[in-house]
């Protein structure tokens, strides 16, 4: 990271030239309402040096036919490459997909039915070399409608460093919005993919803290995303928010409960294998506290729905569900 930061100049930072190659991960399923839209704010960004991925998990609607179309008009100067799988294979094995067609150190998520401002790519790769962050996310607007919408975290955020002990008091805030995130290669390489069977949702939820171990987590307050929100999303059918609110508040807790669970054994895993430091002991016994209140407020939630006469249990989504965009 140091020998990219002196081989940059102000000006070829600015424009791209010369810099190093960040890649767009374009996730879609069933986005054919949004897709041509994202797809467009995604040619237009101003870092010259980009990959834009598109990866669709078999798409049963228009998804696929206007991808193709828009591509190939496209006479820019952006990489674009295409992939669509044969059969629906969920999220997560889609953007891994998409990861192994780039092999950009830099690596933004951009789904299907959401919007980047012309300048993100710029914005995120330029706090990624002065700051030597592994991780970025920034501010959004949001809502199901861009003429409508809202900043997503507070206005009185700030840009900054987030630090591995306030990721370990919090399951998840605004700053660690998914769908923002850039992020480096080496956060997989070093922790490779999610355990899914342990893991199926709550990426948004670890990989700040994977950051936060090794080069550091950025939040950047300027909102270079519209973040969309629709019943067909993916947090949508995570939450869920159809089934009531005694529901979706158990449902919540537990999906917050699961990811930091899973937290803290990767942090107990770096540090078996670099040694553990003071710092990533008192994490641990941060989050551990953390664990147990959450524990605590997934038991109380419970004990509403079943105090209404009401019972929850799992059932397997179909695959085509589980794909949904983000």
């Amino acid at each position: 990271m140091d020998r990219i930061r002196t081989a940059i100049d102000g000006e070829a930072l600015r424009s791209g030239g010369g810099a190093p190659r960040v890649a767009m991960l374009m996730t879609t399923f069933r986005h054919g309402a949004f897709v041509g839209e994202a797809l467009r704010a995604a040619l237009a960004q101003t870092w010259s040096a980009l990959d834009i991925v598109v990866s669709d998990d078999c798409s049963d609607d228009q998804t696929w036919s206007i991808v193709t179309d828009i591509a190939g008009r496209y006479t820019g100067p952006h990489r674009l490459v295409l992939m669509r799988h044969g059969q629906n294979g969920g999220a997560a094995k889609n953007l891994l997909a998409a990861m192994e067609r780039t092999d950009a150190a830099l690596l933004l998520l951009a789904h299907g039915d959401d919007i980047s401002m012309p300048n993100r790519v710029q914005r995120v790769a330029e706090t990624w070399i002065a700051t030597g962050a592994s991780l970025i996310s920034h501010q959004a607007i949001s809502g199901p409608d861009p003429a409508e919408a809202q900043p997503f975290a507070a206005e009185g955020s700030r840009s900054g460093p987030v630090s591995l002990a306030a990721l370990c008091r919090h399951s998840w805030t605004p700053h660690m919005l998914g769908a923002t995130f850039g992020f480096e290669r080496r956060i997989f390489d070093e922790f490779g993919p999610f355990d899914r069977a342990r893991l199926p949702r709550g990426g948004d939820h670890v990989l700040p803290t994977r950051a936060a171990l090794l080069g550091g987590f950025y939040y950047l307050h300027e909102p270079l995303m519209f973040w969309r929100r629709h019943p067909g999303q993916m947090t949508h059918h995570t939450a869920d928010f159809a089934g009531g609110g005694l529901s979706h508040a158990e449902t919540w807790k537990a999906y917050d409960l699961n990811a930091l669970l899973y937290r803290l054994d990767e942090i107990r895993g770096f540090a078996g294998r670099h040694g553990s430091t003071p710092l990533l002991a008192q994490a641990e016994r941060t989050l551990i506290a953390t664990i147990a209140k959450h524990v605590r407020d997934w038991s109380v939630a419970r004990g509403a729905l079943e105090s209404q006469g009401q019972t929850l249990r799992f059932e397997r989504r179909q695959q085509q569900v589980q794909g949904a965009g983000a």
